[in-house]
């Protein structure tokens, strides 16, 4: 059985606690936050959902009011800093591109280019 429209789209159904779908709602909050330093918006995402980050980061429990990237590592950088990075190919497909589709696009659409 599904939900109602909105259900995992509305604060009300969440309490205080950070929903993720609820933050990525409001136009343009997300955009400024990871968009301010994408590459370490990227590493910090990256990292967070890697085998190498502390097991359960995403699952920490925060506040409505928090922002995205909160409570997430940025990792040692001589790991993922190199000029020879994935990563680097990540940010630079894009950099003539901006707007909300940004971050979107490389958060999503280009996990093929991590990938071994």
């Amino acid at each position: 059985m599904r939900g109602q429209i909105g259900t995992m789209t509305r604060q009300e159904n969440f309490g205080d606690n950070f929903w993720y779908m609820v933050y990525f709602q409001k136009p343009g909050v997300a955009e400024a936050e990871l968009e301010a330093d994408v590459r370490k918006s990227l590493r910090m995402i990256y990292y967070s959902i890697s085998g190498d980050a502390p097991e359960g980061i995403w699952f920490i429990p925060k506040k409505s009011s928090a922002k995205f990237l909160e409570g997430l590592i940025d990792p040692p950088a001589q790991n993922w800093t190199s000029s020879k990075t994935p990563l680097d190919r990540v940010v630079n497909a894009d950099d003539a591109v901006s707007g909300s589709s940004t971050m979107k696009g490389r958060c999503g659409i280009r996990w093929f280019v991590i990938l071994p």
